[in-house]
């Protein structure tokens, strides 16, 4: 008999498809509505390469993890060709096994005109799959993930109580309850999705919400209070996996004539990468393609910079391009305490 309650359980996931991976779309994000479930960005990134590369004629390319979403392609293309076609390839906590696949999986697909590879020590540290709704990769992107594999993943997540309850609870009602939100598996915020350069915007990348709203008591106490006096360093995390995973990457770049650069992004940490991984990433790239923003600086000393403690805002990613495009300035410049833009 217990088939039967299981039977009723398992239905809704094969009708609704809650994480939009038992059929293909058009849109993964309607604009200006909430997305209740939080969708896999390395699939809707795939999905979509798929589906609209050769229609918007996509030629540059922005990867990385969430931080990457921030380097938004209007302020791109003011230093590119004004024939550029832009789309991210970014991923909800993106790894470097996840960009090595993407970046393979485009080469011979589309030209790579220009790219940026927008990496930190988050990124760099894993080179295995992820395997969790979020983070993991496609089977199309990764042919040795077998698609069983890859489904009985996100079966396993839907049949986690804590959001199959809440979920199945939503759709009945129509309604959010306190609860779905604290288990986390459910959300309510609203987000901007725009399908020509596959760019994901929250609320409040489009709203002119005013710092003594967005910085309440709440979001401020994400920030901590004390910040470090002395520049601190992550451990070394590029070893004999990453170096073959992005000396690829440089030689697809590389085939395809590719205009690239290599950000490191800030983190509000505060934190760099340490002399061994960054001479690695020298030895690699060589230091020309490599600019690094990260550390103690203005940037990472103001939280008014930041939209959470992972997140920098888009007028930071404006000043590091400029760094990038048009002062050629690989680390901050010297003297340099506020924007200049």
């Amino acid at each position: 008999m217990l088939i039967i309650p299981i039977i009723i359980i398992v239905i809704p996931y094969f009708v609704l498809d809650p994480f939009k991976v038992l059929r293909d779309y058009d849109l993964y994000g309607a604009p200006g509505n909430p997305m209740y479930v939080n969708i896999n960005r390395t699939l809707i990134s795939q999905k979509m390469f798929d589906r609209y590369r050769d229609f918007y004629g996509w030629d540059s390319y922005v990867f990385g993890g969430s931080r990457s979403g921030y380097y938004r392609y209007d302020i791109w293309s003011e230093h590119l060709d004004s024939t550029a076609s832009i789309a991210h390839l970014d991923g909800y906590g993106e790894s470097l096994y996840n960009i090595y696949h993407k970046v393979k999986y485009i080469d011979g697909k589309t030209p790579i005109q220009n790219a940026l590879l927008c990496i930190d020590e988050q990124v760099l540290f894993n080179t295995e799959n992820e395997l969790n709704p979020i983070n993991t990769i496609t089977s199309d992107l990764d042919p040795t993930f077998s698609k069983l594999d890859f489904h009985a993943l996100f079966l396993k997540a839907y049949l986690t109580p804590s959001f199959f309850v809440g979920y199945l609870h939503f759709k009945i009602s129509g309604k959010l309850y306190p609860y779905m939100l604290e288990s986390q598996k459910l959300q309510k915020s609203i987000y901007y999705y725009d399908m020509t350069h596959n760019e994901m915007l929250n609320e409040n990348d489009f709203k002119n919400i005013p710092d003594s709203v967005y910085y309440n008591e709440k979001r401020m106490a994400l920030f901590p209070k004390e910040r470090p006096t002395e520049q601190q360093y992550f451990k070394p995390v590029v070893k004999d996996e990453q170096v073959r995973m992005l000396t690829e990457i440089k030689q697809i770049f590389e085939k395809n004539g590719t205009n690239y650069k290599v950000i490191i992004n800030p983190i509000y940490d505060q934190k760099k990468l340490c002399d061994s991984d960054m001479q690695q990433l020298y030895d690699i790239f060589g230091k020309d393609l490599i600019y690094d923003y990260s550390g103690i600086n203005f940037i990472t000393n103001d939280y008014h910079n930041w939209a959470d403690t992972q997140h920098f805002n888009k007028h930071c990613a404006r000043q590091m391009l400029k760094w990038v495009y048009v002062d050629n300035a690989h680390t901050i410049p010297e003297g340099q305490t506020d924007f200049d833009l």
